[in-house]
């Protein structure tokens, strides 16, 4: 966005500090005051969104809600969960999104949290991208894009894989736990079969209190 205007010495340092303009070109002074060409920095959008809560079993949405800001995890079915996820879709702030493109958008990042990779890190693939933005148009933020991490299904916080020690949670790098329903071992583990008895394992208990806001 380029302006021509009057501006002071300390009004000019003031742009350039705080990042606000690519360049500032002076054309004149006069009186203490100079006409500069300024290209200045087009301002990001606001924006609020959406935050998709995903607990998934076989690629199947579970649930997911609108809110601006950080949603909660309610109680969990006593089911065998394979992957969770959570999603936070940014919007252009004052844009309305539909119940019905909602639906669609979260369909497609359903579809997504299945294939999380071990690092914990989900890649929204080029296709889904496009789906996105073909389903909500330019109400979607471009500028940034549709971040992703996994979750305790227990607390709610966010974890991460570390190799040769497991799934910990982030933020204290406690050990996620897992437990052998065979033979009872107990512990983090970076792989999925028990490291006593060979047995698949499922998610048992959180050493966390339950944290039912978000991050």
């Amino acid at each position: 966005m380029k302006k021509q205007e009057w501006l002071t010495q300390e009004e000019i340092e003031k742009l350039l500090l705080l990042g606000k303009v690519y360049s500032i070109h002076v054309v004149r002074a006069e009186g203490g005051r100079f006409l500069c060409d300024i290209d200045y920095v087009e301002p990001e959008p606001e924006t609020s969104g959406w935050l998709v809560d995903v607990w998934d079993c076989m690629g199947t949405l579970k649930r997911w809600e609108w809110g601006v800001g950080k949603g909660y995890l309610p109680e969990l079915p006593d089911v065998k969960w394979e992957c969770m996820g959570r999603f936070w879709v940014p919007i252009r702030k004052g844009n309305e999104v539909t119940e019905l493109e909602a639906k669609k958008v979260a369909k497609l990042l359903a579809r997504e949290v299945y294939s999380i990779t071990m690092s914990g890190f989900c890649r929204i693939s080029p296709t889904t991208m496009e789906e996105i933005k073909r389903i909500l148009g330019d109400r979607l933020y471009t500028g940034g894009k549709v971040e992703s991490e996994y979750v305790c299904r227990w607390c709610g916080r966010p974890v991460k894989f570390i190799v040769g020690k497991g799934w910990v949670h982030a933020d204290t790098g406690t050990l996620y736990i897992q437990k052998c329903q065979r033979c009872g071992w107990e512990g983090g583990t970076e792989g999925f079969k028990c490291p006593n008895c060979g047995a698949m394992l499922v998610d048992d208990h959180c050493v966390l209190p339950v944290r039912k806001e978000g991050k």
